[in-house]
C-alpha cells in the first residue's frame, strides 16, 4: 500500500497528480479516541465479508485428492503453515506504518509520532485481521496429523502435558509477534475482545498456549491482553473445579501466565491484580470444598502466593491483609475434614507460604503450630518448608511471645524435630537443619524429657490377635499383635515398593484366618452347601413384616480390629499388581459375612451348628462390613468408591441367592443395618461421608424388595434432602 508524497512547501502552484493506486481522502482512515473506536467500528463480524473483496478477480479453484504416492500431504503442509506464518509479522506491521502514516498527515503533521489512542485501519480492515486471527488459530490443527498417518493429541493431562517441539514453538513465537505491530486501538478489537474465542482454541489444542504466553511478555500488549484475560478467567472461576482435567489445566496454565506477568511489568500489571485479588481467594475458599475436584483451586491460591511473595507488591501486599484471618481459619478447617493425603499437604504449603510479613502475620500465628507439625511429617519439601518457618520465628520471636503458641503442639513439633536427627544423605537432607533449630532452642528442647511419657494403656487380655512365644514347655507370654495392623495399613496406603505391599496382605490374611478362627476348608464347603440348601420357604399369604430400625452392639476391639483388616484388604484390592489375589479373598469374606448374616433369618429351617466365640462376635457385629464399605464409598481415590460399590452390591446379591428370594431382606436384620449405616452416613458432616451415603442409597433402591422401601420411605428420603 502506497502513499502520497507531499509536495514541496515552497513550491507554488497546483501539487502534482496523485497516481491512480493512492489512497483517496475518503478512504483515508480517521483517528479516533478510544470510547469512539468501539462505535465506529462495532462488531467485525457483523460486515458481510464479500462487501470487502471484489469477487469478480476470483476465479474457482477445482480442488483434487492427491495420493501418498505423489506427495507427502502432511509434510506439505506444516511448510505451506511457516511460508504465511514468516510473512505475517512482515505484512502486518508494513499495513500498520503505512496506515500510521496516513493518519499522522491527516491529523497531526506536527508531531514525531502517532497518539498511541489514534486508530490507523479502517474497519474493513479490521475485519479482515480478526479473520486472520481466528483463521491462523486453527491453521495449528495440523500438527494433529503425523505423517505416519497417525493422529497426536494435542489436549493434555496432569501426566501427560503437551509441550510443542522447537518449530512449532518458534512459529508460534512468529505468530504471535505478528499482532504486537498493530496499534492500541486494532490490537484491542482484533485480540482482546475474542479472548473467549482464544480460550476455546486453546482448550482444543493446547499448543496455542505460546500465544496468550507471548503476548502477556511483550511491553506494549502485556497491560491490554491481561486485563481482558483476567476479567474472563474470574467471571469463569467457579467452572474451575467441575470441569474436566484438559479444560482445569488450562486455566490454571493461564492464570500462571498472568501471575508471572506481573513481575515482568509491576508498574501496570500489579494494578490489574488488584481489584480481582480478594474474589480469587474468596471464590476459592467458597468453592474448594463443594467442588468436583477441590484441588483446582488450591493449586490456583499457590501459583497466586508463589508470584507475589516476598514483600515486592506493595498494592497486592495492603489488599491481601484484610483476608489473612477468614484464609488461614479456613486453611485450618478444610485440613481436618480432608482425607487424601495430597491435598492436606497442599493445604499445608499454603498456610506456610502466605505472601504476608511476619510482623503481619504475629497476630495469627497460632493457625500456623498445627500445619507445622504436618509439615514435619510429610515430604522432603514441605519439611524443608517448615523447619524455615520453624527457624524464622525462633530467631526473630522473643521467648517470652513464642513460648505460649508453640505450647499446645510442643511435644508432636519435638518429636517430629527428633525424627530427622540423622545424618545428611540423600534419603535424609534435614537433618542438619534440625539439630541447628534443636540448639537455638537451648534447654527448652529438653523440658519435655522431664515428664511422663504419653502412654495409652490397654488391656492385653482383650487382645484380639496374639502370639505366644513359648520359652520352656509349661509357661510362655502372648504377645499382642493388634498395633501390626496399623503398620500394614500405612504400607498400603504409603508409596512403598509392591514387595512391601504384598508382605503386608500377606499379614492381613493370616490375622482373618486367626480372628474369624476358621474350621477346616471341607467343612467350609459342607456348611456352604447346607446353607444355600436350606432356603427360607415363602408365607402362604405372600406377606412379609418389614423388621424394624436396625440396633447395632456397641463397640468392641474385635470390631475395631476386623474394621482394619477389612480395610486393608480394601486397600490391597484397589493395585493392579495384587488384584488377582486380593479380590478373590476379599469376595472370600463377603461371603463368610454374607452367609452368618443369613443365619439370623427368624424363619430359618436348618441353622448351622453352634458357632465359636469369634462367629458370635461376628453375628453380633455384622454392621461392620457394612462400615467397611461406606469406608470404601467415601475415599477419594477413584478406584475405591468403585470398590465399595461392588462390596455392598454383592453382599445385597449373596443374601437373596441364600435366601432364595429377594423379599426374604425385608425381615432380615442384616439388610436393616445396612439401610440404618446407610441412613447415618447422609447425615454425616463431611461431604465424602455424605458420597458415601448417596452411593449406598443407590445400591439400596435397586436391590431391596418395594414393601421394604416404602416402609424405610421417611429415613431414605431424610437421607437424600
Amino acid at each position: 500500500r502506497s502513499t502520497t508524497r507531499s509536495s514541496n512547501p515552497a513550491t507554488t502552484g497546483p501539487a502534482p497528480t496523485p497516481p491512480s493506486f493512492t489512497r483517496s481522502k475518503a478512504e483515508t482512515p480517521m483517528a479516533c479516541s478510544v470510547g469512539e473506536a468501539g462505535l465506529m467500528v462495532g462488531d467485525p463480524g457483523s460486515i458481510p465479508p464479500l462487501e470487502l473483496m471484489d469477487t469478480s478477480l476470483c476465479d474457482l479453484v477445482e480442488g483434487r485428492s492427491l495420493t501418498d504416492g505423489h506427495i507427502d500431504s502432511v509434510k506439505d503442509l506444516r511448510f505451506l503453515v511457516k511460508t504465511l506464518i514468516t510473512g505475517l509479522k512482515t505484512l502486518l506491521w508494513g499495513l500498520n506504518q503505512c496506515n500510521s502514516t496516513i493518519a499522522r498527515g491527516n491529523n497531526t503533521p506536527s508531531g514525531p509520532n502517532p497518539s498511541p489512542q489514534l486508530r490507523t485501519v479502517a474497519s474493513e480492515e479490521v475485519f479482515l485481521f480478526f479473520e486472520l486471527f481466528r483463521n491462523g488459530l486453527r491453521l495449528f490443527d495440523v500438527y494433529a496429523a503425523l505423517p505416519d498417518g497417525s493422529r497426536r493429541l494435542l489436549q493434555g493431562t496432569a501426566r501427560s502435558p503437551v509441550k510443542p517441539l522447537q518449530d512449532e514453538k518458534e512459529l508460534l513465537d512468529q505468530f504471535s509477534a505478528a499482532w504486537t505491530s498493530l496499534d492500541v486501538l486494532t490490537f484491542r478489537e482484533v485480540v482482546t475482545s475474542r479472548i473467549d474465542m482464544l480460550m476455546h482454541r486453546i482448550f482444543a489444542n493446547n499448543l496455542l498456549l505460546v500465544v496468550p504466553q507471548q503476548l502477556l511478555s511483550m511491553k506494549d500488549t502485556s497491560a491490554f491482553f491481561a486485563t481482558a484475560l483476567l476479567d474472563t478467567l474470574v467471571s469463569e472461576l467457579p467452572q474451575l473445579g467441575d470441569e474436566d482435567e484438559n479444560q482445569a489445566l488450562v486455566r490454571l496454565r493461564l492464570f500462571k501466565l498472568m501471575f508471572g506477568s506481573i513481575a515482568l511489568f509491576p508498574d501496570t500489571n500489579e494494578a490489574i491484580l488488584q481489584p480481582h485479588l480478594t474474589k480469587i481467594i474468596t471464590v476459592c475458599l467458597d468453592r474448594a470444598p463443594s467442588a468436583k475436584e477441590p484441588m483446582n483451586y488450591f493449586l490456583l491460591l499457590r501459583a497466586l502466593f508463589r508470584s507475589i511473595g516476598g514483600g515486592k507488591f506493595e498494592l497486592l501486599y495492603k489488599e491481601f491483609l484484610p483476608a489473612l484471618p477468614t484464609l488461614l481459619a479456613g486453611f485450618n478447617a478444610l485440613q481436618l475434614r480432608i482425607t487424601r493425603s495430597q491435598l492436606r499437604d497442599l493445604l499445608v504449603e499454603l498456610c506456610l507460604t502466605v505472601p504476608v510479613r511476619l510482623s503481619a502475620l504475629l497476630p495469627h500465628l497460632h493457625y500456623l503450630m498445627r500445619p507445622l507439625v504436618f509439615a514435619m511429617r510429610s515430604s522432603d519439601e514441605l519439611v524443608s518448608q517448615g523447619l524455615r518457618t520453624l527457624e524464622l520465628c525462633i530467631d526473630n520471636l522473643t521467648p517470652e511471645f513464642l513460648e505460649p503458641v508453640l505450647e499446645p503442639v510442643r511435644s508432636e513439633l519435638m518429636a517430629a524435630l527428633w525424627t530427622h536427627m540423622r545424618p545428611r544423605t540423600m534419603s535424609s537432607p534435614n537433618g542438619d537443619k534440625a539439630l541447628r533449630i534443636l540448639g537455638k532452642l537451648a534447654g527448652r528442647n529438653r523440658e519435655l524429657l522431664v515428664g511422663a511419657p504419653n502412654l495409652t494403656p490397654g488391656d492385653l487380655d482383650g487382645a484380639c490377635l496374639k502370639v505366644l512365644l513359648p520359652f520352656n514347655q509349661d509357661a510362655g507370654v502372648h504377645l499382642p499383635l493388634d498395633d501390626v495392623l496399623a503398620v500394614a495399613l500405612d504400607v498400603l496406603r504409603s508409596p512403598q515398593s509392591w514387595t512391601y505391599k504384598k508382605q503386608a496382605f500377606v499379614c492381613l490374611k493370616s490375622c482373618f484366618a486367626s480372628v474369624f478362627s476358621l474350621p477346616r476348608r471341607q467343612n467350609v464347603e459342607v456348611s456352604l452347601l447346607s446353607t444355600i440348601a436350606s432356603q427360607v420357604p415363602l408365607l402362604e399369604d405372600g406377606s412379609i413384616p418389614v423388621m424394624e430400625q436396625y440396633h447395632s452392639e456397641p463397640k468392641t476391639a474385635w470390631h475395631d480390629t476386623v474394621l482394619k483388616l477389612l480395610q486393608g484388604c480394601v486397600l490391597a484390592a484397589q493395585y493392579p499388581q495384587l488384584e488377582d489375589e486380593a479380590k478373590p479373598f476379599l469376595k472370600g469374606i463377603l461371603t463368610h459375612f454374607a452367609m452368618l448374616a443369613c443365619e439370623q433369618h427368624p424363619r430359618r429351617q436348618h441353622p448351622l451348628a453352634s458357632p465359636g466365640p469369634q462367629s458370635s462376635d461376628a453375628a453380633k457385629h455384622l454392621d461392620v462390613i457394612v462400615e467397611a464399605c461406606a469406608w470404601a464409598m467415601c475415599q477419594e481415590a477413584s478406584t475405591l468408591p468403585l470398590l465399595g460399590k461392588w462390596m455392598l452390591t454383592y453382599l445385597l446379591e449373596a443374601c437373596v441367592d441364600i435366601l432364595g428370594h429377594s423379599i426374604h431382606l425385608c425381615d432380615l436384620p442384616f439388610a436393616a443395618a445396612i439401610t440404618t449405616v446407610v441412613y447415618h452416613s447422609c447425615h454425616e458432616h463431611a461431604w465424602y461421608r455424605k458420597q458415601a451415603g448417596v452411593y449406598g442409597l443407590s445400591i439400596l433402591l435397586d436391590k431391596l424388595p418395594t414393601d421394604m422401601i416404602r416402609a424405610y420411605s421417611v429415613p431414605l428420603m431424610r437421607g437424600m434432602i
